[in-house]
């Protein structure tokens, strides 16, 4: 099940019915309704979700750092419009590999890497999208530059990222180009988050 949050049933809507088409149940909530039933509803609820559509609404990145406390499922924010400010305060809201996940770490990082990943393209491959980038990790290029140092098969992490491009170029086929930006360290204040070079300061 995907989870629509929008205070616009008009938007709201529209997702529903086309990702009924493909067979995809959904629930649709305004924000604040959303916040009351995230809240109250129980662990089994939660893990049913396959992923959280946030519309554009105020305070949206509370939104996604709640739902990052309590399920792995991916949270995907729609934007009205592009800005800068917008993009940085939703990573900012996101999970990265400072994350540290129960044992076995593996599955968490596949379900939030490789199968939202593939997911996604899959749907945006339907939907008509011709272009797209995903965000990865700096890891993924050390993996590539030093084979002979198998990071892959040691670090759960950098195993999801190998996967989680090969899955997304997989489910792109020919129809969609995609790029994948290995990002080092991105230097700079977040609001809400500790940086982490802090320390040094």
């Amino acid at each position: 099940m995907i989870i629509l949050v929008d205070d616009r049933t008009d938007v709201t809507d529209a997702y529903r019915t086309s990702l009924g088409r493909e067979g995809v149940s959904t629930a649709t909530f305004t924000p604040s309704d959303f916040d009351n039933w995230f809240h109250s509803t129980s662990g089994p609820d939660l893990a049913a979700v396959e992923a959280f559509v946030l519309g554009d609404f105020a305070n949206r990145e509370h939104c996604t750092r709640a739902i990052k406390t309590r399920t792995e499922a991916p949270a995907i924010a729609l934007n009205d419009s592009t800005g800068l400010e917008t993009t940085l305060k939703l990573f900012a809201a996101g999970v990265d590999d400072r994350v540290v996940p129960p044992r076995p770490a593996y599955p968490f990082f596949y379900k939030g890497n490789v199968l939202a990943t593939e997911r996604l393209v899959r749907l945006a491959v339907q939907a008509g999208v011709q272009r797209a980038v995903i965000f990865s990790s700096y890891f993924l290029e050390f993996e590539r530059r030093w084979p002979e140092l198998r990071l892959a098969e040691k670090h759960p992490y950098i195993r999801s990222r190998v996967e989680q491009e090969q899955a997304a170029l997989a489910a792109a086929g020919s129809e969609l180009n995609l790029s994948t930006l290995l990002l080092p360290y991105i230097f700079g204040s977040m609001p809400g988050r500790l940086p982490l070079w802090k320390p040094l300061r």
